[in-house]
């Protein structure tokens, strides 16, 4: 068994073919084919297949990388990123954890990834969108991507008081009783209230800061 031509892409100049006895096996990164010091020439199964670990490794690392320069992303997401590519490559089962482990093992130590980060980047997004969303919602989010209930909870506490919850509240639901209130369906300030008070539900408001608010909607905008 011998590596009979290590050829440069032409659309990835930092990637190479590698050719073991005049057939393509895999491909791998300038960096990766220096550390390996593989050059042309024979070569037993063991060190080809170390090779093609580093190699397989590196990919992944490549994707997490270009995946993570588009926003930022929980560990899990990653993980789950890298098992889709990892199938996409054909990567054997059995060896597709350890890859993806090893992969993203580098990206934190290179300072790429973070879940603090990533939660304080996240909230800080959801609390200053057009149409906030509330803490519950916020939490629920963070925990279906993997984040501990540790670092939710120290990231909400310190991004989120009750005077920036009940402003973003506030106008939500001002926006939405204007709305309702200039439907054609002509409601009750009864009806109006109800469907708002669900409307903030739905997007994560705790009921006591919608109840702190009805009493303002009952004074400023109903006149009751």
């Amino acid at each position: 068994m011998e590596i009979t031509k290590i050829q440069k892409q032409r659309k990835k100049n930092n990637r190479y073919n590698i050719f073991v006895d005049n057939k393509y096996v895999f491909s791998i990164s300038g960096n990766d084919l220096l550390k390996t010091h593989i050059k042309k020439g024979p070569i037993n199964k063991e060190k080809l297949q170390k090779v093609q670990d580093i190699a397989s490794i590196g990919t992944l690392y490549e994707y997490s990388l270009i995946y993570e320069a588009i926003r930022l992303h929980s560990l899990l997401e990653h993980k789950n990123y890298l098992y889709k590519k990892a199938q996409h490559l054909d990567i054997e089962k059995e060896k597709r954890n350890k890859y993806i482990k090893k992969a993203l093992d580098k990206l934190i130590e290179n300072g790429y990834q973070d879940d603090k980060n990533f939660t304080t980047w996240f909230i800080e997004q959801r609390i200053k969108s057009p149409k906030p969303k509330g803490t519950i919602s916020i939490k629920k989010e963070l925990q279906k991507k993997g984040i501990s209930p540790d670092l939710i909870k120290e990231c909400t506490e310190s991004l989120i008081d009750i005077e920036t919850e009940t402003q973003n509240a506030q106008i939500l639901a001002n926006k939405k009783i204007h709305q309702l209130q200039n439907s054609r369906n002509k409601l009750s300030d009864k009806e109006i209230r109800e469907k708002v008070t669900r409307y903030l539900l739905s997007r994560g408001y705790a009921y006591n800061v919608i109840k702190c608010l009805q009493l303002i909607w009952d004074k400023e905008l109903f006149h009751l």
